[in-house]
């Protein structure tokens, strides 16, 4: 981790995000407990949107950290375009939604 030269000490910067991490990861064990013992569909779905939240929050954390921290930039992905087409050649069941499960329509959103 970036260290002072003069200190044997986190940077202030570095220690503060690492702080937060920390909260997060606790953020996201409360939210797979939830998630383990809800039973209602529309608090899972709420679960799941949380869990994954708190993940993207880890990950940025995390990247902030190595990068203050002298490790390898990592490259932004980049999003690849899907044709209507693609689509429609693979198996429509991949994109189903969750109403489906309840005997919704397809979504190909």
């Amino acid at each position: 981790m970036a260290r002072n030269k003069h200190k044997n000490t986190l940077s202030p910067t570095v220690a503060s995000l690492t702080r937060e991490l920390d909260m997060v990861n606790a953020q996201m064990k409360e939210a797979y407990d939830r998630f383990n013992y809800t039973c209602e569909s529309e608090l899972i779905d709420a679960c799941i949107f949380e869990i994954e939240s708190l993940r993207a929050r880890s990950t940025y954390l995390l990247r902030c950290i190595k990068e203050l921290s002298g490790g390898p930039k990592r490259p932004v992905p980049q999003a690849v375009p899907v044709s209507h087409k693609q689509v429609q050649q693979e198996d429509p069941e991949e994109y189903a939604a969750a109403a489906v499960t309840k005997g919704g329509p397809l979504c190909r959103s």
